[in-house]
């Protein structure tokens, strides 16, 4: 994320200026790879769906002119499990071009199918593991800067954040995308200076400077958010020297 105001004039002040960034990476994929050690699994645990005996049916039986490169591959994924050999060579003149070697991939697929009822349990899909919740990590950084022709201020703050979440779908309600709750803890570090000159009564100009550190270091989050259709609402609570809640919504195309 990225957030800035250029430099603006407030009548009988000064000006203002603001800027910021910030951003939030994804650990679940990582700490799945650590814990559950999904590195090293094999082809049959990997989030594939094993076509049904229906699957095979639509695609033996559908016209050539209806079937497109991602349901070849996904026959072909899964009709390795059955030792098929020429599937590989089908499938790159279909992709190079040749539709009608989709013919013959459909023929070889309906003698696979007296196999495809046998196969052994070791071949069905393993689901793949996955961390319960969403875990993130988060950095932000903001600063403004207030010039009254003379005094000035400026503040800098710093924030590290850690995040988890957990969605849970609503199949039974279709205009309801889902329903999410995530809480978090962040590390603060505000900073804020002051400047500005004056004159003592001899005439000579002093230049005056304060710092000033943020009391406030720690910091909890707890939140809800819902998707009704494309729209997405959200609510959270701040808890921290100065607690303060946010609320929003926003739209969401997939």
């Amino acid at each position: 994320t990225v957030r800035g105001l250029p430099v603006t004039p407030i009548s009988s002040i000064g000006t203002i200026h603001l800027g910021g960034f910030g951003g939030k990476l994804g650990i679940s994929g990582n700490l799945n790879d650590i814990y559950y050690d999904n590195r090293h699994s094999t082809m049959y645990e990997l989030d594939i769906p094993i076509l049904s005996y229906t699957d095979i049916m639509n695609f033996i039986e559908a016209q050539p002119s209806d079937i497109n490169s991602i349901d070849v591959e996904q026959a072909l994924f899964n009709l390795r499990l059955l030792n098929i050999q020429e599937l590989d060579r089908l499938s790159y003149h279909f992709v190079a071009g040749d539709t009608t070697s989709v013919i013959e991939i459909q023929k070889k697929i309906q003698v696979a199918l007296s196999q495809l009822k046998s196969m052994p349990e070791s071949y069905k899909e393993k689901k793949k593991k996955t961390f319960p919740l969403d875990l993130s990590l988060g950095y932000y950084t903001s600063v403004y800067t207030l010039n009254m022709d003379g005094p000035m201020i400026n503040s800098t703050n710093h924030m590290i954040s850690m995040q988890a979440g957990k969605t849970f779908n609503t199949p039974f309600i279709s205009f309801l995308g889902g329903i999410g709750i995530f809480g978090g803890i962040g590390f603060e570090f505000s900073k804020l200076n002051l400047n500005y000159e004056y004159t003592n009564l001899f005439g000579d100009p002093i230049d005056v400077s304060l710092s000033l550190s943020g009391s406030n270091i720690f910091r909890s989050t707890i939140g809800a958010r819902m998707r009704i259709l494309f729209l997405d609402a959200y609510v959270d609570y701040n808890l921290g020297t100065s607690n303060t809640i946010n609320a929003g919504f926003g739209i969401t195309f997939n």
